[in-house]
């Protein structure tokens, strides 16, 4: 798991908001992680990567 993914919410809006991670990053860590998991999962009908 990426580690930017075991940051809690008010560590990654900190991140975000110094700009030590972008908003870029952190989709494209999430998008990963629905790929790596959702087979499993199944938590999502349709994922529109090309949007993101």
């Amino acid at each position: 798991m990426n580690e930017i993914l075991k940051k809690s919410y008010v560590e990654l809006k900190d991140s975000l908001n110094s700009g030590k991670i972008s908003s870029t990053e952190l989709v494209s860590a999430c998008i990963n992680r629905i790929r790596e998991v959702d087979g499993a999962v199944k938590a999502f009908l349709y994922l529109d990567e090309k949007k993101y």
